[in-house]
């Protein structure tokens, strides 16, 4: 048996620009040069690009389309990984507090990220 492991922080990270639910992150990956980032409350991955000592936010990338206008859904966004160039987020698939369905967190998105910081089509499906 190994001994549990043990997070040590090694100090702040300088972020450069605004992040959508910053205060309720609930996931980092890494891909290229860029971290990404998501939130519970939002539907869209942040991508920050790497610079000096720290990052800076650049474009995020939405997860669902919507007409002009509409608002962003919340899809209780719990985690975000990446395999080389390719990008994974997942909702929670669970009901709400109120035990109602809500199949809006029901989703798994993919999606490329070129070394560019440029995001390819986003694919959807679920886990049910």
């Amino acid at each position: 048996d190994r001994p549990p492991a043990k997070l040590e922080a090694l100090g702040a990270i300088d972020i450069a620009g605004d992040i959508d639910g910053d205060r309720d992150v609930s996931g980092v990956a890494f891909a290229h040069d860029f971290l990404l980032l998501v939130s519970n409350e939002s539907g869209r991955v942040e991508v920050l690009r790497k610079r000096d000592g720290g990052f800076k936010v650049i474009d995020p990338v939405p997860l669902e389309k919507r007409p002009p206008g509409a608002k962003e859904r919340h899809l209780d966004l719990e985690a975000v990984a990446a395999d080389g160039d390719v990008v994974y987020a997942v909702g929670s698939h669970s009901r709400k507090k109120a035990g109602d369905d809500a199949p809006h967190r029901d989703g798994l998105f993919r999606f490329t990220l070129a070394a560019d910081g440029a995001a390819g089509t986003v694919e959807r499906t679920s886990l049910r």
